[in-house]
């Protein structure tokens, strides 16, 4: 007898819990469309050169260990070949700069190996974990609340740019971006903060090669690269 009335009493409060902590999950984990967008990118404007050297970028290398949710919400490589050849454009020492599938006979040639792109929230799973716990306790209510909170989400790109004239080779580096933004717990996990930390992070590593690009063209000598050879 007295199980049936606690059961009376709390089975609908838990089927309430389950509900709210469902439609928390949804908010959390899988808020936005889930299809594959351009990368939340904007480039420097088109700054090309009337006279000097052409750039042709080759397709670029995947090398990521493996797929992930990333890959989900972006068409990977090819939304990092998008913006690096657009950034490029404006990096103000080409006269043309475009996507090949085949080293050009002539001009500048870039190769580019991605290693990583990958979105982090440190300490998730204690977030999951917490926020459930939460729920459960409050109703969901506290779940919400919690959820509205701030965390640190990272955006981080590896990628290995490998820059040639002919056979001579002028620079070859790896380059490493990340990117640090502030978000709401149930907004750190969608696929809208998947492509901005991600956009961030690539722009992070480009913005570090185009310095070594200048550092080449006012005749410095970036990390393995050949000062005798000059982009002038």
């Amino acid at each position: 007898m007295l199980g049936r009335m606690l059961k009376a009493i709390l089975l609908p409060r838990f089927q309430k819990v389950l509900v709210v902590s469902a439609m928390l999950g949804v908010v959390l984990f899988g808020t936005g469309c889930i299809s594959q967008k351009p990368l939340p990118y904007s480039a420097v404007p088109a700054k090309l050169r009337e006279t000097g050297p052409q750039l042709s970028i080759l397709p670029i290398e995947d090398r990521r260990a493996a797929k992930d949710d990333m890959d989900r919400v972006l068409a990977i490589p090819q939304c990092v070949e998008v913006v690096l050849a657009q950034e490029m454009e404006g990096v103000g020492m080409f006269q043309k700069v475009s996507r090949q599938t085949s080293p050009p006979q002539s001009g500048y040639t870039l190769r580019v190996a991605l290693d990583r792109l990958q979105w982090e929230v440190p300490n998730y799973d204690r977030i999951l974990g917490t926020t459930l716990g939460v729920s459960i306790a409050t109703g969901g209510l506290g779940g919400l609340i919690y959820g509205s909170t701030g965390t640190e989400v990272l955006g981080h790109a590896s990628m290995e740019m490998v820059l040639t004239s002919g056979d001579a080779v002028l620079l070859n580096k790896k380059y490493v971006g990340l990117a640090k933004e502030e978000k709401a717990k149930m907004n750190s996990d969608t696929p809208a903060t998947y492509r901005e930390v991600a956009a961030k992070a690539v722009a992070d590593a480009i913005s570090q090669f185009k310095a070594d690009l200048l550092a080449l063209e006012t005749g410095g000598t970036p990390v393995k690269a050949d000062a005798s050879v000059s982009l002038r």
